[in-house]
């Protein structure tokens, strides 16, 4: 309900001004990291923007959800890892979301921004769509890079100049 809520309906922002990595550490607190899957944190952004931590989190965790199931599928024999990375990239900070997991197809890349669109049994098939909004609706851009049996990498550019 909260995605489809999320999705339907225009937020003001509620800007903060925070430091990215620190509210990011904040945000991959909460997650129940499951047992096989070895989280890989590369934080090397150091910059203090104006966002809505609240707004970004959902699709943090949309990310990072997305990219949980995607290891739960069976893969090359590695182990499954999932790396968060944050840098900045000339006037972009970026906030990466990497697995090695099964990757997409082209079929499915092709669809994965369509609202409703979902390879999974569950969910509504918004994760990816409430991702891009709340992106965009932060004057960002979102990117999927994915191959299949290699993995997916997403990436997050928010624009630097809203730092104070």
């Amino acid at each position: 309900i909260s995605e489809l809520l999320d999705f339907s309906k225009q937020r003001d922002l509620r800007k903060q001004t925070l430091n990215v990595d620190e509210w990011l550490v904040s945000v991959l607190d909460e997650i129940l990291w499951p047992p096989k899957v070895t989280p890989k944190i590369e934080l090397n952004a150091d910059l203090v923007l104006s966002f809505d931590p609240d707004r970004l989190r959902r699709a943090l965790i949309n990310a990072i959800n997305n990219a949980l199931h995607a290891l739960e599928e069976a893969f090359n024999g590695e182990a499954p890892v999932l790396t968060v990375v944050t840098r900045r990239t000339g006037g972009w900070c970026e906030i990466l979301v990497k697995d090695n997991g099964p990757g997409m197809s082209k079929e499915v890349m092709d669809r994965i921004f369509e609202p409703m669109f979902s390879t999974k049994n569950f969910g509504v098939g918004l994760g990816v769509p409430v991702i891009r909004n709340v992106v965009e609706d932060h004057d960002g851009t979102l990117h999927y890079d994915s191959q299949v049996g290699v993995g997916t990498t997403l990436v997050m550019s928010l624009p630097i100049r809203q730092a104070s």
